[in-house]
């Protein structure tokens, strides 16, 4: 999906996709280039964004949400 959407190809998305998904042992990490790096650096920064960060704003949105609905009807609790 990131490779997708940020238009990386195959030849440079290789090797960061098996830095993330498909090696365990620091040993059998793959060399990277500096573009490379950067393209890695970039998405970890996004996957930390969409788990921590994204969540945050909409479990804080949510609460908000709740709060409102409360006051309209009066303060009665409702599963909305």
């Amino acid at each position: 999906m990131a490779q997708d959407i940020a238009e990386i190809d195959d030849v440079s998305f290789e090797p960061i996709k098996n830095i993330l998904f498909e090696h365990s042992e620091e040993e059998d990490l793959p060399l990277l280039n500096r573009a490379q790096a950067g393209i890695l650096l970039e998405i970890t920064k996004d996957m930390f964004y969409q788990c921590f960060v994204r969540r945050g704003k909409l479990t804080r949105a949510i609460k908000v949400r709740r709060f409102f609905v409360q006051e309209a009807n009066g303060g009665l609790s409702t599963s909305a």
